[in-house]
């Protein structure tokens, strides 16, 4: 279902997945995406619940819709010692709330070690750099 692409400026794989279906909300992207991940071997199976319900907090702050058809949710776990990404593809552009108001098309969920606030902000420029040097655009 997913398969290992070029590596991100720091050299780590990004898993690319694509997400099936025509109905998703943005929580069953982001369930899909986090039990993905624990599939295998990224995250805890256990710790799935609690991951998308921080990545649902975030989202109610404010949307990660960062434009050009990208979204970036995040949150932080104990359970990781480095970032951890995987690109979803969407199979259909889905409404995001995105900064420029179009539709997603690329998900881009980041899972950084916690507490680290400068990690978590490392984590999304290398999500954002990786998405933008692959011409990832709408």
């Amino acid at each position: 279902m997913g398969s290992l692409v070029a590596s991100a400026a720091d050299g780590a794989d990004v898993p690319v997945v694509d997400v099936p279906g025509e109905e998703w909300e943005r929580r069953g992207v982001i369930r899909f995406l986090t039990s993905w991940l624990a599939s295998h071997g990224f995250l805890s199976a256990g710790e799935v619940d609690s991951i998308v319900e921080r990545v649902m907090h975030r989202e109610d702050l404010g949307s990660t819709g960062v434009g050009d058809g990208v979204a970036v949710p995040h949150t932080s776990s104990h359970s990781v010692e480095s970032p951890v990404l995987v690109a979803g593809r969407l199979t259909d552009p889905m409404e995001w709330e995105a900064v420029d108001g179009e539709p997603v098309r690329w998900v881009l969920l980041v899972i950084d070690p916690e507490p680290s606030l400068p990690a978590t902000m490392q984590g999304i420029a290398r999500a954002e750099t990786w998405l933008r040097g692959r011409g990832w655009k709408s």
